[in-house]
């Protein structure tokens, strides 16, 4: 005959059984409120974040998760994606469509695809460059399910363009400059960039420039001149933004040259200099006496 629980032995296995179901809710509203994060995250993400999954026939692929910002790069709902499909509709040059295709196949291959740029077609017939990034998620009957990030990059790029044509416009502006401009890293005493004017007034070409120390360009007095007006910005002082200085050649003469320097500043201290140089050469020409009542023109060479 079956021995029946006692009392004491009947009240711990329903204390047991009460923690099981109460550890069980517990895990349930951890993995509701987890989901809830989750789907909460999906919904508002500023990027575009889709899952799908390979089939054998053509489109080849179909989206069981679109986020609100995939409708709002592409202009489609996952419906008509999923309907008007994903390359063909996308990618509308069947050459184009044949790389994506084939890119796609190879990132199920686990050749991720880390933030690549697209060009797709938008619903309104818009061209628009995109940053996709890839991951497999799940693998099972066969199917690949891949997630995908995407960035809507077209105002990065037409910042990059806008950043290229300044750039290029300075470049012009710098090199046919009418005086010499140069650039300098005061922290390790080289040229950082030099036109073509300053390579003429001095004599030495671009390669030759960047390996000297600028400051070796100086005459003695003028290093003096120059060294006292860093001691004076080091001290909190300010100074003139432009001083007359005598600048040594490569051919051994000297060359008067008016210096417009503006200082760049990490904690009070400089650390880069950008200049425009004059030439004042003719105006540093000087009338003195000579014995005997002639005249002496002294003038310095250029």
């Amino acid at each position: 005959m079956e021995k029946k629980p006692t009392y004491e032995e009947l009240k711990k296995a329903v204390k047991l059984l009460y923690e099981e179901v109460a550890e069980k809710e517990h895990l349930e509203e951890t993995s509701l409120e987890v989901v809830s994060i989750f789907q909460d995250i999906f919904e508002k993400a500023a990027d575009g974040i889709c899952v799908c999954h390979n089939i054998p026939e053509d489109p080849y692929v179909r989206f069981t998760h679109w986020n609100p910002q995939m409708t709002a790069i592409t202009g489609y709902s996952v419906e008509e994606i999923n309907t008007l499909r994903w390359y063909q509709t996308m990618y509308p040059d069947p050459e184009v469509q044949k790389l994506a295709i084939e890119r796609m196949g190879k990132m199920r291959e686990s050749n991720d695809i880390q933030s690549e740029e697209w060009l797709i077609t938008t619903k309104s017939g818009e061209k628009k460059p995109l940053s996709i990034s890839t991951s497999i998620v799940n693998k099972e009957d066969g199917k690949v399910h891949v997630l995908a990030v995407i960035q809507d990059i077209a105002l990065r790029k037409k910042a990059e363009k806008a950043l290229r044509k300044s750039e290029e416009k300075y470049r012009q502006l710098f090199e046919h400059a009418p005086s010499a401009i140069y650039e300098l890293d005061l922290k390790n005493r080289k040229f950082i960039s030099i036109n073509d004017v300053m390579c003429a007034h001095t004599g030495y070409s671009r390669e030759e420039l960047i390996q000297l120390d600028p400051f070796d360009l100086f005459t003695e007095s003028s290093m003096k001149i120059y060294r006292e007006r860093i001691k004076s910005l080091y001290e909190g002082h300010e100074v003139a933004s432009s001083q007359e200085y005598e600048i040594k050649k490569k051919d051994g003469t000297t060359m008067f040259a008016l210096l417009n320097i503006h200082y760049d500043l990490e904690n009070g201290i400089p650390v880069k200099a950008r200049t425009i140089a004059h030439d004042i050469t003719d105006r540093k020409s000087i009338t003195t006496p000579k014995k005997g009542g002639m005249m002496l023109t002294l003038k310095g060479s250029l």
